[in-house]
């Protein structure tokens, strides 16, 4: 069994200090080890999402959104979510209201809430992960991803 647990945080993909079994439910015989973050790990993983939400172009640019390797190439299934970054409407101007007799503009700004934690369950770990991360990434939010420790392998590895 050749393994090197490791954890992609902030783009780089670095040797994990603690890792798990991942069992062969068929055999019931360890087949990997799986990274394991620490407290540290996770701090780390949150402060690169926070920083590429912060000082990227990810959060303000939808068509990047649509177009990057980050959505519609590695993930045909989620052409949906693609698609509708080029009609949602990001911004709406609902025209003017009178509200005690006072003329106001009223406009909807739709922007990124910042960065996502997705905890994945192992019932359905690809389905659910997608469905976690497509509407996060086109949103323009950043995600940390914790696949559950009996489907490890659903997250990147």
């Amino acid at each position: 069994m050749v393994n090197r647990p490791r954890l992609l945080v902030g783009g780089v993909l670095r040797d994990a200090a603690h890792s798990y079994p991942v069992i062969d439910p068929a055999t019931e015989q360890e087949i990997a080890r799986a990274p394991d973050a620490s407290d540290a790990d996770v701090d780390e993983a949150i402060a690169a999402a926070r920083q590429a939400f912060d000082q990227t172009t990810w959060a303000a640019d939808p068509g990047q959104r649509a177009d990057g390797p980050q959505l519609r190439i590695p993930i045909d299934g989620l052409d949906f979510m693609a698609d509708l970054l080029d009609s949602y409407p990001w911004h709406q101007d609902l025209g003017e209201a009178r509200p005690m007799g006072i003329p106001t503009r009223r406009r909807i700004y739709r922007e990124p809430a910042g960065v996502v934690a997705a905890i994945t369950p192992w019932n359905f770990p690809n389905q659910i992960t997608l469905a976690k991360l497509g509407p996060a990434l086109a949103a323009g939010c950043t995600v940390v991803l914790k696949p559950a420790q009996d489907t490890p392998w659903t997250g990147p590895s």
